[in-house]
């Protein structure tokens, strides 16, 4: 009779691209769009716990859910191969220190399928903000003058109230895309929309490019 297989192995066969590392494992990450880059860190506890760490910045409780697991399933003799299992459920760590936000121009380009470059050619820049990696967003008017600088600090919101994004101090928040108006003015119209990325997506792929604005008063 073959050995039971351990929790980490038993998880480890519902994700994709796994290969080892030094100490622990990396696959792509099942809780967003991972296609290109593995962004999910998997180690085995020296107690047995099976510890998670998306880069691109999705919570333990999301990669879990993504897999058909409750986070108690992250525990010795919790995970089997069919998601079935027991045991008290209990705080998890990281495989390694994280800070609390972290949101770089490659995650974020990889998240919403954009090139950095074209991120990069509006403007859009790697920053640090508070101790964590930043992307540094500026706000032009029609002039094409920076009038204000906002920073998202995370790609997903966590928790109930949402601390993705910062103003920078003395900024007034103004719509987003001003200096794209002379564009709308041609067109003879504008589409509003939520926020900046939607603005990023629709101009990267040329619908109408020079006519969104963002109503990013949040």
């Amino acid at each position: 009779m073959s050995a039971p297989s351990r929790p980490v192995e038993s998880l480890l066969a519902r994700l994709e691209g796994v290969r080892s590392q030094n100490g622990f494992y990396r696959a792509f990450c099942s809780a967003h769009d991972d296609r290109k880059t593995p962004n999910l860190d998997i180690k085995e506890g020296e107690d047995g716990r099976i510890l998670l760490l998306c880069r691109a910045g999705c919570s333990t409780e999301e990669v879990v859910e993504s897999l058909g697991l409750k986070m108690r399933n992250l525990f010795s003799s919790n995970v089997s191969s069919n998601g079935r299992g027991g045991g008290d459920g209990g705080s998890v760590s990281d495989p390694r220190p994280a800070p609390p936000f972290s949101c770089t121009l490659k995650a974020y380009a990889g998240a919403k399928r954009l090139p950095v470059a074209f991120l990069k050619s509006l403007g859009l820049s790697d920053v640090t903000y508070s101790g964590s990696p930043a992307i540094r967003i500026p706000y032009r008017d029609q002039e094409g003058r920076e009038r204000a600088v906002r920073f998202r600090r995370a790609l997903k919101q966590h928790g109930p109230d949402d601390e993705r994004f910062r103003w920078r101090s003395g900024s007034r928040t103004l719509p987003y895309g001003l200096w794209r108006l002379e564009g709308a003015r041609e067109a003879g119209y504008a589409v509003l929309v939520e926020g900046e990325s939607d603005c990023h997506t629709l101009w990267h792929h040329g619908v109408e490019i020079q006519e969104f604005i963002s109503l990013a008063l949040k």
